[in-house]
């Protein structure tokens, strides 16, 4: 009787703990799906509800921009310009954090062009990145030299755009 009572606990704890993991799961799932906009029917939803310098910041957090860095003892940090739109946006990425803003930015290494749609494509599905720029949907212009963005740590962010 007594390893009965120990086996039903021990299966209702089994089961609670496989219920907080699954809803636990389930609730993350919800979260990410709605920052990815996967909880509305389509992409031109998501630009209707979106912030579009959260949306550039979504961008570059999909590109990967976190990971770029000042060349060797330089304090010329990573600016990238950005049009959505032609509306001018400016990310810098100071020690590892993106900075954004509604503004031109002097010097840019990179100048890309695309839209709210495009971004929510790009946010959604990493996958898309490089179809959005291969098709012309995004542009991308490179206006720093080669070395200038080999050393701030480009060429990672390139191999997944090209």
């Amino acid at each position: 009787m007594i390893i009965g009572i120990i086996v039903l606990l021990a299966v209702c704890i089994l089961l609670n703990n496989s219920y907080a993991a699954k809803t636990e799961s389930d609730s993350k799932s919800n979260s990410e799906n709605s920052l990815s906009g996967n909880s509305v029917s389509s992409t031109k939803e998501i630009t209707q509800e979106i912030n579009p310098l959260d949306a550039i910041k979504s961008m570059a957090s999909a590109l990967g921009l976190s990971s770029l860095h000042n060349p060797p003892f330089s304090s010329d940090t990573p600016k990238i310009q950005v049009y959505l739109s032609d509306s001018p946006y400016s990310i810098e990425v100071i020690s590892g954090k993106v900075s954004a803003k509604q503004s031109n930015i002097q010097n840019p290494d990179l100048i890309i062009k695309t839209n709210l749609e495009e971004i929510g494509k790009m946010v959604a599905d990493k996958d898309y990145i490089k179809q959005s720029f291969n098709s012309g949907n995004s542009n991308i212009e490179i206006v720093a030299g080669e070395m200038t963005l080999l050393l701030k740590g480009y060429t990672k962010i390139y191999s997944s755009i090209a």
